[in-house]
């Protein structure tokens, strides 16, 4: 097995669930004979630095002004949709939050618009006459280019419109990866007008609340999440 660099998100106080606690050149591991992420079976990590961050709200769920993180290297035995679980895991030093934080709201929304729009054809293949989560994506996009309160507004109208589809698709087969499309849509357009009215807390919720359903739902092996994070931050940095 090989030995990976990763990264690791703790506590002020170091600390993880169950208390566990890291620092530098601290070591933890498992003996667990079966691996599962989301289970005590394995110690989680992230292999990029940008979901690490972006997905600690439905993961780690560490408060965000009490986030450090680490530097680590771990055995990876299993992992999904960016996210590792090792055997062992080494946290090595603290290091300094990528420089895209700095405009944290923008790289959510975008981030939760570009994960919808990925998967985007699997719910118009289902209801090609059905335009309101590309609305709400568009929406979304919109605002992040021009932030006045006209796009705000439409933003919210093509959530509310977004929010309806995914509840219809939801009512008919609640598994289907469609209904989590339209939903993660109506998120990314309802985090843009949040973010208008500067509500962080309901912006950054919203933003990611359900990041990744839809692919999950739908072909998660074939999505480069951290491509995707990547690519969001990278258009909002050409819009500074």
């Amino acid at each position: 097995m090989n030995i990976e660099k990763l990264y690791k998100l703790t506590n002020k106080k170091n600390a993880t669930k169950n208390n566990t606690l890291w620092g530098e050149n601290i070591t933890h591991g498992t003996d667990a004979k079966e691996h599962y992420l989301c289970s005590p079976t394995v110690i989680h990590a992230y292999r990029d630095i940008n979901l690490a961050v972006l997905l600690n709200p439905i993961h780690a769920k560490i408060e965000r002004k009490e986030i450090k993180i680490w530097e680590a290297i771990g055995i990876v035995v299993v992992e999904d949709w960016g996210k590792v679980g090792c055997s062992v895991l080494s946290t090595i030093r603290e290091i300094e939050w990528p420089i895209w934080i700095k405009k944290e709201k923008d790289v959510q929304i975008l981030f939760a618009a570009l994960c919808a729009e990925t998967v985007l054809h699997f719910y118009e293949k289902k209801y090609p006459e059905d335009c309101r989560p590309r609305k709400a994506i568009d929406a979304a996009k919109k605002y992040l280019e021009k932030k006045t309160q006209a796009s705000a507004y439409a933003a919210d109208a093509a959530a509310f419109a977004a929010a309806q589809a995914a509840a219809y698709v939801a009512a008919q087969a609640p598994a289907q990866a469609s209904a989590h499309v339209a939903t993660q849509a109506a998120q990314a357009a309802q985090a843009a007008q949040a973010a208008y009215a500067a509500s962080a807390a309901s912006a950054a919720y919203a933003a990611y609340a359900h990041v990744a359903s839809a692919a999950y739902a739908a072909d998660a092996d074939k999505i480069d999440f951290a491509t995707l994070a990547k690519q969001a931050i990278k258009i909002i940095g050409n819009h500074s």
